[in-house]
């Protein structure tokens, strides 16, 4: 958009902006911006009417700019529709939030139109209610015209998506997996990207049962395709609370891997315990080793020193990472990297990866539900073999066979 000139007093400033507002609302009639385009362009309109303004609007004016930016950073938006999953989307409401604020303190004066602030103010507000508007239309049991403010309607669209997902996941059919991994250990094409390896170290455990250690990062998409394996096979041996979704980092490939969040899992079992780190989210930061500073996640969760001490013992090399996820089962299986590439899921809805998984024919259910076996076999190797309805079908056997001593 061009910058405007102020012309102070005569209120033409005020006209321009309001038609330029309004004539991208009007095209919208037809074609909506999506949320992120809108907050854009609200932004690039505040900047401009910044350059022009007495000292205490410009102030103002150049802080909602501000707020916008951070609003509409990539890393925080799938695509323009659609904003990455709380917490870390909760960014876009929080930032544009601040701004329609920012907006609101400038006083009634001459050098700025109080009409084209009102249009500003929003514009933002019908992005918000369009991003709410557009996560509920993923959830097909919300009922339409859910009510109550835009953050807490996107909010609770996450909500029904991971409990649906985990409800999903955790009742498939126990034939459907077999089936499907059955088809995964006949494939010629979908090679495993990693096999577990034999280790040997103290006992990992936890109040008796064996552990599952699982290191990883949001921002992974290899993290990402394996966490849906990491559910379908616990949820043999034990039963999870409704788990929160997320997505891998935006601009990693393949980007924003639709997954789960395991920092905040609830998850019970008599047979197994899991022990989920996740070290970074799916924000950009940065890591340093061999000497240098290397583009990576931002840290949210450090290691304690006991899985510092497994992690430096089998995954990292100079104080870097070797592979991501990393999964110690017990302490007598290490697996570096995912089972799965992450492609076969890209551009696919939580609800649409769930759903495919109880087809045994599907490629998606064959890599997914073949890496919950083995991770399934290793957990049988370790807990006794229990319970026996997983661990003594003939697919289970075969995978124990392949990746068990």
């Amino acid at each position: 958009m061009a910058a405007v000139r102020v012309l102070r007093g005569t209120g033409v400033m005020g006209c321009l902006l309001m038609l330029l507002l309004l004539t991208t609302a009007g095209d919208a009639s037809a074609a909506q911006p999506a949320p992120q385009t809108q907050l854009t362009q609200v932004q690039s309109q505040l900047s401009s009417l910044a350059a022009s303004t007495d000292v205490q609007a410009t102030a103002a004016l150049t802080a909602a700019a501000e707020d916008l930016e951070r609003a509409t950073a990539e890393s925080l938006w799938v695509n323009p529709n659609d904003a990455v999953p709380p917490p870390n989307g909760d960014i876009v409401f929080t930032a544009s939030s601040e701004a329609a604020r920012d907006i609101a303190t400038i006083p009634r004066n001459h050098s700025v139109s109080r009409s084209a602030l009102l249009a500003a103010r929003a514009e933002i507000l019908e992005a918000q209610a369009d991003l709410a508007d557009d996560a509920l239309a993923q959830v097909p049991s919300a009922q339409s015209g859910v009510g109550g403010a835009p953050f807490a309607r996107w909010q609770l669209a996450f909500a029904l998506i991971g409990k649906q997902t985990t409800q999903a996941l955790t009742t498939l059919s126990q034939p459907a997996v077999e089936q499907a991994a059955e088809a995964y250990l006949a494939s010629t094409t979908d090679e495993l990207l990693a096999v577990p390896q034999p280790i040997t170290g103290s006992p990992l455990t936890v109040h008796g049962r064996p552990e599952l250690f699982v290191w990883g990062s949001e921002g992974c998409p290899y993290c990402g395709i394996d966490r849906w394996s990491t559910v379908v096979a616990l949820a043999q041996f034990g039963q999870f609370a409704p788990l929160s979704v997320t997505v891998s980092s935006t601009e990693d490939v393949p980007p924003a891997t639709p997954t789960f969040r395991f920092s905040n899992a609830h998850y019970s079992s008599p047979f197994v315990a899991f022990a989920p780190l996740d070290e970074w989210s799916n924000q950009p930061g940065t890591l340093s080793c061999f000497g240098e500073t290397f583009p990576w996640w931002a840290e949210t969760q450090a290691p304690t020193p006991d899985e510092q001490e497994l992690i430096n013992q089998y995954d990292t090399f100079e104080g870097c990472p070797e592979a991501l996820p990393f999964i110690d089962v017990a302490n007598k299986w290490a697996t570096r990297g995912s089972y799965a590439n992450p492609e076969v899921i890209d551009g696919l809805s939580w609800e649409q990866i769930a759903q495919s998984l109880s087809n045994p024919g599907s490629v998606v259910a064959q890599v997914i539900d073949g890496g919950a076996e083995i991770i399934a076999a290793q957990i049988c190797s370790v807990d006794g073999e229990r319970p026996a309805r997983v661990c003594n079908s003939a697919t289970a056997l075969k995978y124990q066979e392949l990746f068990t001593p």
